[in-house]
């Protein structure tokens, strides 16, 4: 993502300089990370961003706009909901011109990563649709596993 943004993000929130050396710091042991795995900084974060924190976010954005137009509907379905829902719409109440600003800026990416994301929708709609039981676990059974041996800030080796 660019480094204006990042900047920008920094000084509207406060941020002096302490802040805005530590940021370097991480950027930096993030691009090494990247490095070690073969991997080229720049392309990789936008890419990797947009893929685990970008989308997740304008999804998050999406499903809450989702029940919200819903409007008879959504106050009940609301209140029906459980701690998973909680888990996965809480991003959604994050700062709406910082988020504008992030996924504009990784547009590319995030676009990339969307259509990623449409296409696997589109397997598990079509497996629901078509009540293919057998086809439909294995899609959830491959999600499963994956964030099972998912561990935060792991590389994959």
């Amino acid at each position: 993502m660019k480094e204006e943004l990042a900047v920008a993000v920094a000084a509207r929130n406060g941020a002096g300089q302490p802040a805005l050396h530590a940021q370097a710091a991480c950027r930096a042991s993030l691009a090494q990370a990247l490095l070690d795995q073969g991997i080229q900084a720049p392309v990789a974060h936008d890419a990797a961003f947009a893929a685990v924190s970008h989308l997740p976010h304008m999804l998050a954005f999406a499903m809450m706009n989702g029940i919200a137009s819903q409007q008879e509907q959504a106050a009940v379905f609301l209140s029906l909901a459980g701690p998973g829902f909680r888990d996965f719409s809480r991003i959604a109440a994050s700062d709406p011109q910082v988020w504008r600003d992030v996924l504009i800026a990784n547009r590319e990416e995030l676009i990339a990563q969307l259509h990623h994301f449409q296409h696997a929708l589109a397997k598990l709609e079509h497996a629901v649709t078509n009540s293919q039981a057998d086809d439909l676990e294995r899609l959830i059974n491959q999600a499963s596993h994956m964030r099972a041996s998912w561990r935060m800030n792991s590389l994959a080796k």
